[in-house]
């Protein structure tokens, strides 16, 4: 889809009604959601837009299971690269493609056309991607001017409990409880004496969560005997020996591969030793003597600033080893919404001024550090960048090797570049 001209989002009434009263009934019932200030939903009538903390990858069809009103969600393009899923989000759902992390006056525009328009309603998390930790991302300052230019209510829907039951790092959902509570953040006439600042500051007021102080209040139990997998796609670096990518996770015990290093992760979101002992992975201090965090909140503040300085260490010294590199990774390479094509399975390694790519067989690629923009993660370990107008996409063998860690190094990396110049 390579021009705007092309599409119109156009929501399926009967789709979205027959998906609300089908799946949104069993997300109700399976994740016990209760729901606080229906009667505000109730009473808001189209045309509007609908903002939340973003908590994990069920929160639009969450939100839709109560929204009595087609809603076209602003949805990243890179679910929408396969066929099928394209089709449902385009021509059923009517979804508002937006390039990640890059502004896009298109995504805009379509924006427009809904509210002024078509006087339907455009859903949007302003954080841009799921919290990996629990508490609010900061927003793109930019949702603040678009609100103030559309002029229209604004519905906020806030979710407590959505991290704890299905976390962005783990596909084990967790039955305990969400509240959604709905409130009016904006009438169009506080939107038009209200400055983007202002706009923006109370925008973050009403979405902020931090979903481990909210469980340590209310000592709600989000239990499954694999809730502690694949949680190193979230906290990668070890903080009892400071290695990157050496934390393994099983069953319920989170550890390190490389110190020993070994953790219990229980119901309710906390780290400690494990009950029983004697194993060689449960020292919840490692050989180093650290002690672990509790939390993953905790955990992600101290993992935060270790790694940016464990990044400008690495890129300070001026040699030939990568910050970070993984063998047996597939690239893939695309444009937006059209199909990916493979460029090859081989070794990524990332410098303090590039990006290399070694396949089996055909030329090597070298991508200056300068050139990638917005790098991300695209669900729970797709780790995405763009060059240009071309989106590149690095699938890893395996949940151990964590993305995240890339795009976070970029960023680091793009920092260190912008503050030079």
């Amino acid at each position: 889809m390579r021009s705007a001209r092309r599409y119109t989002p156009t929501n399926s009434r009967f789709f979205t009604t027959l998906v609300r009263w089908t799946y949104g009934i069993w997300l109700r019932l399976a994740y016990n959601i209760q729901v606080v200030g229906l009667d505000r939903v109730r009473n808001l009538h189209p045309p509007f837009v609908l903002v939340g903390n973003h908590t994990n990858i069920l929160d639009p069809f969450i939100l839709n299971a109560i929204i009595p009103h087609p809603i076209h969600w602003v949805t990243s393009d890179g679910n929408m690269r396969k066929p099928l899923i394209r089709f449902l989000l385009l021509k059923l759902v009517g979804s508002i493609p937006k390039s990640k992390a890059i502004p896009d006056i298109e995504t805009v525009n379509w924006i427009v056309e809904v509210i002024r328009k078509k006087r339907g309603v455009v859903g949007l998390f302003p954080e841009g991607q799921a919290s990996w930790d629990g508490c609010t991302i900061p927003s793109y300052h930019s949702t603040a001017k678009l609100l103030k230019i559309l002029k229209a209510p604004v519905l906020l829907g806030k979710t407590q409990g959505g991290y704890l039951s299905l976390p962005r790092w783990t596909k084990f959902r967790r039955r305990g409880r969400i509240i959604l509570d709905f409130s009016i953040l904006f009438t169009p006439e506080e939107l038009k004496i209200l400055s983007p600042d202002g706009i923006y500051a109370r925008l973050e007021a009403g979405l902020f969560h931090d979903e481990t102080a909210w469980e340590e209040k209310n000592r709600i139990a989000f239990a499954h005997p694999r809730r502690a997998e694949n949680l190193e796609l979230a906290l990668f670096m070890c903080p009892s020996c400071s290695s990157v990518a050496t934390m393994r996770s099983s069953g319920d015990r989170f550890f390190c591969s490389s110190c020993g290093l070994g953790l219990q992760f229980d119901a309710y979101g906390r780290l400690s030793a494990p009950e029983e002992g004697g194993r060689e992975s449960g020292n919840p201090t490692g050989s180093q003597g650290a002690s672990a965090p509790a939390t993953v909140r905790e955990w992600e503040a101290w993992q935060r600033k270790a790694f940016r300085e464990y990044v400008l260490e690495a890129a300070a010294k001026e040699n030939e080893t990568p910050l970070l590199s993984s063998e047996n990774v597939r690239l893939s390479r695309g444009w937006r919404m059209e199909r990916m094509k493979d460029v090859g399975r081989g070794r990524l390694a990332l410098y303090r001024d590039r990006l290399d790519f070694t396949p089996g067989t055909g030329p090597a690629l070298s991508i200056p550090a300068a050139d990638i923009e917005g790098p991300g993660v695209l669900k729970k370990n797709l780790f995405e960048f763009y060059v240009e107008k071309s989106v590149y996409r690095a699938t890893f063998p395996d949940l151990s090797h964590t993305g995240r860690s890339w795009a976070a190094a970029l960023e680091i990396l793009g920092e260190k570049a912008a503050a030079r110049t």
